[in-house]
């Protein structure tokens, strides 16, 4: 009967559901994945060598540690020239310690910069969440690194602040290599209008 079906599709989407909320909270934080990209950029000029970037994002921390204390050690293994992280940082307050620990250690191993996501703006605006940590925050601004015998150029800004998106691409010199942090790809038709190299 109608009933029987609506009441068994019903059972298995609330079960599907079920498993993949126990997945998201049991599984997928202990289980890293590395995956590698080649990006061919000619505006890499002078780079002795490939440039190395890691990218990190969505941590998500509890007051628990799960993978925290092993992402240090496996990017140090990556040989990262650079570290991007792009938000969405701690599920609560107590959680901080936690993130503040791994992003500190993250930036011994090389230059580190970051942005909020929508997370952290919309429940952690009022928290210096990279204070202390070495990292450094981009909201609508770029810094310039030289990599490899190369300028490289980084710029970022937090989910609500377009217009500082806009203003740190302009800020950038013409035909330089650019790399743009954002929590939200579609972000990538602003960094294409500066001509920007990357975007992540």
């Amino acid at each position: 009967t109608l009933y029987r079906r609506v009441r068994g599709v019903t059972f298995t989407l609330v079960g599907l559901g079920t498993l993949c909320f126990l997945y998201g909270l049991y599984v997928e934080p202990f289980w890293p994945e590395v995956t590698t990209s080649q990006v061919q950029v000619s505006k890499l000029r002078g780079a002795s060598r490939p440039i190395r970037i890691v990218h990190l994002t969505d941590f998500h921390s509890d007051p628990v540690v799960r993978l925290e204390e092993e992402l240090p050690d496996l990017v140090r293994g990556l040989s990262p020239d650079v570290i991007l992280y792009t938000g969405d940082s701690f599920n609560s307050r107590e959680a901080l310690p936690v993130f503040r620990s791994v992003m500190q250690e993250l930036a011994t191993i090389a230059p580190t910069f970051a942005v909020r996501g929508n997370w952290d703006v919309w429940y952690w605006g009022d928290i210096p969440i990279f204070e202390e940590t070495g990292v450094r925050e981009l909201d609508g601004m770029a810094s310039r690194i030289d990599v490899a015998g190369s300028e490289l150029w980084i710029a970022g800004a937090a989910v609500d602040n377009v217009a500082g998106l806009h203003a740190a691409l302009a800020s950038i010199p013409e035909e330089r290599p650019i790399v743009v942090l954002h929590h939200f790809p579609e972000r990538v038709a602003i960094a294409s209008e500066y001509g920007a190299d990357l975007v992540v």
